[in-house]
């Protein structure tokens, strides 16, 4: 016995109609989200640093140039054993654990400046030059990152700076191993002297 059918008979197929219309959103979403990443990577903000420390290594100069369609108004560097911190004029400095300061807050060693407004900022295309003096007993040469904000709010962190560092756990432990070794040669080089002085007035004058 057939069973009936009521009305005629289509083959199971997809609506095309629907399959299309689905294809064309995917394609629209992947487009936006290459085209956004592309221009956040294109129209972020953009800065450039120049500059660290010179021969004696007591003294860092940067000059920052703005490469952003907004002002620069903050600057924010690391630093070890500064003393002294320079911003351009009218920019106000405010530093943690500077040589000889007081503060007792806990937290990284850095400095930083913050411009009076959006007027007295960097504006693309200029520069401004930053300056920082470490203490006499000095700190290694690093590298390290600056952070910069723009007046439309946006910020961006400068990679590969030079700035005053710490030294390292394990350039710390080379130093002492180092003196370490140094104090043994010595320890030895005394004893053997020590020794020899003792065999030579002990021993019977020649002749006798």
């Amino acid at each position: 016995m057939r069973a009936q059918v009521n009305g005629p008979l289509r083959p199971c197929l997809p609506d095309r109609g629907r399959f299309a219309r689905s294809a064309i959103a995917f394609a629209a979403g992947v487009w936006c989200g290459l085209a956004g990443a592309a221009a956040a990577l294109g129209d972020g903000p953009k800065v450039r640093i120049e500059g660290g420390a010179d021969t004696t290594g007591q003294h860092y100069r940067w000059t920052v140039t703005n490469e952003h369609t907004s002002p620069i108004v903050y600057a924010e560097f690391p630093h070890h054993r500064a003393d002294v911190f320079t911003p351009p004029e009218g920019w106000t400095p405010k530093c943690r654990y500077l040589v000889g300061g007081k503060e007792t807050n806990r937290g990284p060693a850095m400095c930083s400046a913050t411009a009076p407004g959006p007027d007295r900022g960097i504006t693309q295309g200029q520069s401004a030059e930053f300056r920082m003096r470490i203490a006499p007993k000095g700190a290694k040469r690093g590298r390290g990152e600056v952070k910069i904000r723009f007046a439309d709010g946006t910020t961006t962190v400068m990679a590969g700076v030079e700035l005053p560092s710490p030294e390292t756990a394990a350039e710390r432990y080379i130093r002492l191993a180092g003196f370490g070794v140094l104090f043994a040669v010595f320890l030895l080089v005394r004893t053997a002297w020590t020794r020899r002085r003792r065999s030579e007035q002990s021993a019977p004058p020649s002749g006798s």
